[in-house]
């Protein structure tokens, strides 16, 4: 049975028990597929990675928060510096507003307390640059958010990718997280 994955709007993937799929923007290869069981966790890590051979990598996340409100992010290598700066926009019912910080970690998803949310993330890996992911996301609360990550370490190849709930929260059963490297 093939199964279709919609990558964006226009672009459709199938794969027949592969883990390789075709796109229109090259090949998408399987790296991971993580589903949350059982306890919560506050961390999601892929592991083994070579950044700098795979170039790009394509993180699709499904994520259902505890009972307080949760902002997800991206940690490279373990880094918890104040090494990721993002750049965003988000938009709550009526409201849209813009903002930049710097973070120990580089935020791409907001999840209410008890609430459902989606995102995709593109993540640029080759070293040398300081490192960029541009995301969208929403939420089950009429939220939405697209901006931008930059990992301001250039020298490193990334080697792992950790989504992290900040502050203490967790993400719960059912939390799924998949990752592709694309190759050319």
């Amino acid at each position: 049975m093939a199964r279709i994955y919609r990558l964006s709007k226009g672009d459709e993937a199938t794969t027949t028990g592969t883990s390789i799929i075709k796109v229109k923007t090259g090949l998408l290869q399987l790296l991971g597929d993580t589903t949350v069981s059982g306890a919560s966790v506050q961390n999601i890590t892929f592991s083994g990675l070579t950044g700098d051979t795979d170039k790009t990598y394509f993180l699709v996340m499904f994520g259902i928060d505890d009972t307080t409100v949760t902002n997800l992010g991206l940690r490279f290598n373990g880094d918890t510096g104040n090494n990721y700066i993002e750049q965003n926009i988000e938009a709550s019912s009526t409201t849209v507003s813009s903002y930049t910080n710097t973070l120990s970690y580089g935020f791409f998803i907001y999840l209410a307390a008890n609430a459902h949310g989606i995102a995709q993330v593109w993540i640029h890996s080759l070293s040398g640059y300081q490192r960029w992911a541009t995301y969208t996301c929403g939420s089950s609360v009429p939220t939405s958010f697209m901006g931008s990550i930059r990992w301001t370490n250039t020298a490193d190849q990334i080697t792992s990718i950790t989504i992290h709930a900040a502050g203490g929260a967790v993400m719960k059963a059912g939390t799924r997280v998949v990752l592709f490297k694309q190759s050319s």
